[in-house]
């Protein structure tokens, strides 16, 4: 288990409300760095925290 900091937390929370955000858009919600926030997304992609990211898509705009 990796130890997570407030702002590994914050730059998780935003992933998850949007999985687009990129990590300067992260970096100014949160107030830190550009430079720091790609470290600690590599850092958190690196170590297995985020898997991936993922589209969804609303079956019905598919004709499903």
């Amino acid at each position: 288990m990796i130890d997570l900091d407030d702002v590994d937390r914050q730059m998780i929370d935003g992933l998850r409300a949007d999985g687009r955000r990129t990590a300067p858009q992260l970096a100014a919600d949160i107030g830190i760095g550009r430079a720091t926030a790609y470290n600690r997304l590599d850092r958190l992609i690196d170590e297995g925290v985020t898997t991936g990211f993922m589209a969804r898509v609303d079956p019905n705009a598919v004709g499903q």
